[in-house]
């Protein structure tokens, strides 16, 4: 209902959100009003199938992400403790996944404590690590159908990665409209927003659409193992999967972190190139 309530949910949490309450006083509830929901491919599939068997579903515009996945939350819990124990704060107020402190793009996760503000180097980034890895994340993610279909949302939001905006640093959204229902909530914001408009082919093959991931199980629980117990660290739980892979992703991994370390303008100019050369 206003400005200063649209902060509280901004930005890409990486998390998934606990969303049952949420839900059940929204399907309870006699809604004669338009109401907006976000959620991630998952939650708005089953949110879209209830509301069909409740007839209620022209009453609500359905938003999801383009997702890679969501890590599980014993990744999230091990990193907010060692972050807290190298601040020495416990009073976290607002944390921000994907800060653009340092601009679009560049990964860093920025949390607020009430006299502190942490920004994790993009040198060193178990979390991030971790999480493309692909060995953390839930179990239903791995192979996932809801990411690779549009079927069940009104409006699908993401970032637009790729090579018609690698130069920018402010940060370039994708905003699909899916239904005729979505369609017309865009339309009615389209003369107060800067935009234009795309193939789908333009940025699709830079999401997670389609994807499916593929990890050795005995891997994934030893890596697991390490993450519940207390007395190790993420970089231990990195480490065990570092060196179970190939020679090729260890070359592969060590120049993406000199790369990391280049002025970000040449980074991108880099970046840029491998995009005209991607078939």
């Amino acid at each position: 209902e206003s400005l200063e309530e649209i902060e509280a949910f901004k930005g890409s949490k990486y998390i998934q959100s606990y969303t049952y309450d949420a839900f059940r006083d929204l399907v309870k509830k006699n809604i004669n009003e338009k109401i907006v929901v976000f959620g991630t491919p998952c939650h708005i599939y089953a949110l879209d199938m209830y509301l069909k068997m409740r007839k209620k579903r022209d009453n609500y515009i359905l938003i999801d992400l383009y997702c890679h996945g969501c890590p599980s939350l014993f990744l999230w819990k091990k990193y907010l403790s060692e972050v807290k124990d190298i601040t020495y704060c416990n009073d976290l107020k607002n944390v921000n996944f994907r800060s653009k402190i340092k601009e679009w793009g560049s990964y860093h996760v920025e949390m607020v404590f009430s006299d502190k503000v942490f920004i994790s180097n993009k040198k060193k980034n178990e979390f991030y690590d971790l999480f493309f890895s692909d060995y953390l994340l839930n179990d239903a993610c791995h192979d996932c159908k809801l990411r690779s279909t549009l079927a069940y949302c009104d409006i699908r939001l993401g970032d637009f990665w790729g090579k018609n905006y690698v130069r920018n640093k402010k940060g370039v959204s994708i905003i699909s409209a899916v239904t005729s229902r979505g369609q017309k909530v865009i339309d009615s914001i389209a003369d107060q927003i800067d935009y234009v408009e795309h193939h789908f082919n333009d940025f699709i093959s830079f999401q997670s659409y389609g994807d499916k991931y593929s990890c050795d199980p005995k891997l994934r629980a030893e890596m697991f193992e390490i993450l519940e117990n207390s007395d190790r660290k993420l970089i231990d739980v990195f480490s065990c999967f570092y060196d179970r892979q190939s020679l090729l992703y260890k070359n592969q991994y060590i120049a993406k972190k000199i790369l990391n370390m280049l002025p970000s303008d040449f980074l991108r100019l880099i970046k840029l190139i491998y995009y005209k050369l991607r078939p």
